[in-house]
C-alpha cells in the first residue's frame, strides 16, 4: 500500500535523480521524470488539489487550448506541439509538491551534488570529444549551456548566502562549472547569466558584492575556451552584416547571419498573420521558400531562435502574450516572498529563462522544456507551503 509518506520519499528520489541526471543522461533523467510523473498523478487519489494563488492556472489552459486549437486550424502534425502541451501534463508534479516540504538545506546538497555530476562527466569524456563545441548528453551544445547556466546561477545564489568554509568548495565548484560552460562555445547561455544575475541582485541587495569576485576570476578563464573566438567572430559578424540587404552565410558568420535573417522573416509574419499566426508546421517551408526567393545560401530551421517570436510566428500574437503572462505570474509570486532562497531561486530560474529565450527558442527542445517546467513548477509548489504556514 503506497502511505503519503511513502509518497513524499519516493517524489523527492525521483526528482533528485531528475535533476542531476538531466546534466549526465538523458535517458536516467526522462525515466525518473515518468516515474515522477506517476507519483504525482497517484498522489492525486489522496489529496485533491486545493485551490491557491500560486499556480495561472487559468492561463495555462488558455495558454494551451490556443496553441491546440491554432495548429489544429494550420492542420499541423500533434508531434508539433507536444512540448508546450507539457505544462498541463506535469501539472500533478506540482500538487504533489504542495504536500510536502523540502529542506533548504537539501536542495542546497542537491544542487552541489549536479555540479560535481557535471564535472565528472566532462572530465570522463573530455578525451573522447572530437567536437569543437562540448554539449555533454544534450542534442546541441546551446542547450547544454543553458542548463548548466542554470545551475550555476543557482549555485551562484547559494555561494552568496553561504558564510563558513563550504563557500570555497562552492567557488571552486562554479569556476569549473563556468570553464565547461564556456567550452560550450554557446554565446546566449551569457545572456541568461546577465538577465540571472538581475535576479539575484533583486533578492540579496548588499549581498552581491561577491558577483564582482566571480567576475573578475571568469573573464580570464573564458579567454582559455571555445567561447573566446565565439565572440571575436560575433563582433566581427554584426559589423559586417546589413540586415537591409542580407548575404550569403559563411563558415564564420552563419550563426549570427541566420538568427538576424530568422527575426526579420518572423517580424514580417507576424505582420502579416497576428492572430493565428502561420502554424507551427510551416515555419522551416516558409523559410526556406522566402530564402529561396533571394537566391540566398543561408540554412533554414524549425523555429526562429527566439522563443518570443516563434510563439507569435506560429501561433500568433495572443499565444505570446499568454505565455509572457505566465512569466510575469510566476515572477510576482517569486517577488512577493524573495527572502525565501526558493523564492529566489524561482525569480532566477525565470529571468535565466528569459534571456536564454531571447537567443533561441527553448520550448522548440524536449529536455529545456522539461526543465524549466519541473523547476518552476515545483519551487512555486514549495512558496506556496511557505506561505500557508507563515499565513494560514
Amino acid at each position: 500500500m503506497i502511505t503519503g509518506i511513502n509518497i513524499q520519499k519516493l517524489s523527492v528520489l525521483f526528482f533528485s535523480i531528475f535533476f542531476i541526471f538531466i546534466f549526465v543522461n538523458k535517458d536516467i533523467s526522462n525515466l525518473s521524470m515518468i516515474l515522477l510523473l506517476i507519483t504525482g498523478m497517484a498522489s492525486l487519489f489522496y489529496n485533491f488539489p486545493i485551490k491557491n494563488n500560486f499556480l495561472p492556472l487559468k492561463t495555462i489552459f488558455i495558454l494551451c487550448a490556443m496553441i491546440l486549437i491554432v495548429s489544429q486550424l494550420h492542420a499541423s502534425p500533434l508531434h508539433e506541439i507536444d512540448n508546450y502541451m507539457r505544462f498541463i501534463l506535469l501539472l500533478p508534479i506540482y500538487f504533489l509538491f504542495t504536500t510536502f516540504n523540502i529542506k533548504s538545506n537539501y536542495i542546497d546538497k542537491l544542487l552541489q551534488i549536479a555540479g560535481i555530476a557535471v564535472i565528472l562527466l566532462y572530465l570522463i569524456q573530455h578525451y573522447n570529444i572530437s567536437e569543437s563545441r562540448y554539449q555533454g548528453p544534450s542534442s546541441s551544445p546551446i542547450t547544454y549551456a543553458n542548463l548548466i547556466m542554470t545551475l550555476i546561477l543557482f549555485l551562484l545564489s547559494s555561494y552568496l548566502r553561504t558564510k563558513n568554509n563550504e563557500k570555497y568548495f562552492k567557488l571552486f565548484i562554479l569556476l569549473l562549472l563556468f570553464y565547461i560552460c564556456f567550452e560550450t562555445g554557446s554565446k546566449g547561455a551569457i545572456v541568461g547569466f546577465i538577465t540571472g544575475l538581475i535576479a539575484i541582485t533583486l533578492c540579496q541587495g548588499k549581498r552581491t558584492k561577491g558577483i564582482i569576485i566571480i567576475i573578475i576570476l571568469i573573464v580570464p578563464l573564458s579567454l582559455t575556451t571555445a567561447v573566446s573566438d565565439k565572440f571575436k567572430i560575433m563582433y566581427s559578424s554584426l559589423v559586417e552584416i546589413n540586415v537591409f540587404d542580407f548575404k550569403d552565410s559563411t563558415e564564420l558568420n552563419a550563426s549570427e547571419n541566420e538568427r538576424l535573417y530568422y527575426y526579420f522573416f518572423s517580424l514580417r509574419e507576424i505582420v502579416k498573420n497576428p492572430i493565428y499566426g502561420i502554424g507551427p508546421n510551416k515555419f522551416e517551408t516558409e523559410l526556406r521558400k522566402d530564402i529561396n526567393q533571394n537566391n540566398l545560401r543561408i540554412t533554414a530551421r524549425d523555429h526562429s531562435h527566439n522563443e518570443f517570436l516563434d510563439l507569435a510566428v506560429k501561433f500568433g500574437i495572443p499565444v505570446v502574450l499568454a505565455f509572457i503572462y505566465i512569466l510575469f505570474f510566476f515572477t510576482k509570486v517569486a517577488l512577493k516572498s524573495r527572502s525565501h532562497w526558493l523564492s529566489e531561486l524561482l525569480l532566477i530560474n525565470v529571468f535565466s529563462q528569459i534571456g536564454f529565450m531571447l537567443t533561441q527558442s527553448q520550448l522548440a527542445h524536449h529536455q529545456s522544456t522539461v526543465f524549466f517546467i519541473v523547476v518552476t513548477y515545483i519551487l512555486s509548489a514549495q512558496i506556496f507551503l511557505e506561505n500557508k504556514k507563515n499565513y494560514p
